[in-house]
């Protein structure tokens, strides 16, 4: 999961879309249901 969301901020970084936006978006929220904050920001 970390590494789509690398992949996903790269992408967006890369191409700043609204789709590109829309699903680094969800996959952080879907990141933040299964994995406490504090483990997210290392």
């Amino acid at each position: 999961m970390r590494q789509q969301l690398h992949e996903l901020k790269g992408r967006y970084n890369h191409q700043p879309s609204d789709f590109n936006r829309y699903q680094l978006v969800r996959h952080e929220q879907r990141l933040a249901q299964w994995v406490p904050s504090e483990l997210l920001k290392r």
